[in-house]
């Protein structure tokens, strides 16, 4: 079924709610027949933007009607993404169609990715007071294709109210804690064995200054994880345990074994790695992704902890984290099991990670950002099936 969304910013959007499918828009040139496969339910719609000459200039697969993003920057900046970071057609708006293929499913190789948002990041922190109840974040959350949710997993009134909403809409969750003793980790745990979690993201709540006091702490955070039968990944974070990089080093050093979260952001603006990054500060961070086992998404540059994704200036900031996840989730196809499931986290802060106008509010659309980063992220997960086989 082909129909016609309202039109905004003299781009006229229709949308289609088949995939697998050869889809011809009237009204488009001959070479825009477009060739659209999606990775998503029966129930997703492909949106494509056309400009007044019939070109299409943006497309994007968001949950239901009216969730498209209104910013055409945002539809460029992802028909272009895609069409670089996919290998596809490239070129000007205004000449070039667009194909997203997706690979054939293998039978031999059931390890998946799954896409969660943050539900810190649903914060709109708008001066105008209004914030969306926590039905209508996992509303939305769900809506727009994600799997799941980033959430914190300590109070267990507040995890049994977000796993009724997450079973209704068939999410998973991440399960986030900051303990700051071995025993903190324990009634976590509990709650990820009575709720269910998918993985739990610690943030040692604690700055040792030796490796020493930090094995003791992971072997017991480890060793209560391990009893309990759940998937526990410690995040590399500012002012966290893992505030420092190099710190960071000496403690895989210490416990080879260590699984890690990977958020990359904090590493690259606490060390202001200049740009072009270099080799050694490359080879750095590939140890950390080589010993990632999940991933948080968010954007630095070497001053800012995080940026407009969909802003053009920053797009050599995007290419470096897209470029260094696309080494994590490589590196990940190769340790993990056959049927293990990666979990990556759109985690676009409200303020103060926000960037702000002069109005105090944010300078974008963070839920669009976010919609867009998972366009990219399902695109490399893509290129690392081709690459790994």
């Amino acid at each position: 079924m082909l129909g016609h969304a309202e039109p905004f910013d003299a781009v006229s959007w229709f949308w289609s709610d088949q995939y697998d499918t050869t889809i011809q828009i009237a009204g488009m040139p001959s070479h825009g027949a477009t060739t659209v496969i999606r990775e998503a339910g029966d129930d997703a719609r492909v949106y494509f933007a056309l400009d007044g000459d019939g070109i299409l200039v943006g497309a994007s697969g968001i949950g239901q009607a009216g969730q498209i993003a209104k910013d055409v920057r945002i539809a460029q900046a992802l028909i272009a993404r895609r069409a670089r970071r996919c290998g596809h057609a490239r070129g000007s708006f205004d000449q070039t169609a667009f194909s997203f293929k997706r690979h054939a499913r293998r039978h031999d190789m059931t390890q998946r990715l799954v896409v969660f948002q943050s539900l810190w990041a649903m914060e709109r922190r708008n001066t105008d007071g209004h914030e969306r109840t926590l039905e209508e974040n996992v509303r939305m959350i769900a809506q727009a294709g994600f799997d799941g949710v980033s959430a914190h997993y300590t109070k267990r009134d507040d995890v049994r109210t977000l796993a009724a909403l997450l079973k209704e809409h068939g999410l998973q969750a991440e399960g986030q804690c900051f303990p700051r003793t071995v025993s903190d980790l324990a009634p976590v745990l509990e709650n990820a064995l009575e709720f269910g979690v998918h993985h739990i993201d610690v943030q040692p709540d604690v700055r040792p200054r030796t490796v020493r006091e930090c094995v003791a702490l992971l072997e017991g955070w480890q060793r209560l994880a391990d009893d309990a039968g759940v998937h526990m990944y410690i995040e590399t974070h500012r002012d966290r345990m893992t505030t420092d990089l190099h710190f960071t080093l000496d403690l895989l050093d210490a416990m080879p074994d260590l699984k890690l979260l990977a958020d990359l952001s904090h590493y690259l603006v606490a060390r202001e790695f200049p740009y072009p990054v270099s080799d050694e500060n490359h080879a750095m961070i590939h140890r950390i992704l080589d010993q990632s086992w999940a991933f948080h998404g968010c954007v630095a540059s070497r001053e800012q902890v995080q940026v407009e994704v969909s802003f053009e200036p920053h797009r050599m900031w995007v290419d470096l984290f897209l470029d260094w996840w696309t080494y994590g989730f490589a590196s990940w196809r190769r340790r993990a099991g056959p049927d293990d499931t990666l979990a990556f986290t759109c985690e676009l802060g409200p303020k103060p990670y926000a960037i702000i106008g002069r109005d105090g509010n944010d300078t974008t659309d963070r839920w669009a950002e976010a919609l867009l980063m998972k366009e990219w992220i399902e695109c490399i997960w893509r290129e690392t099936e081709v690459s790994t086989r």
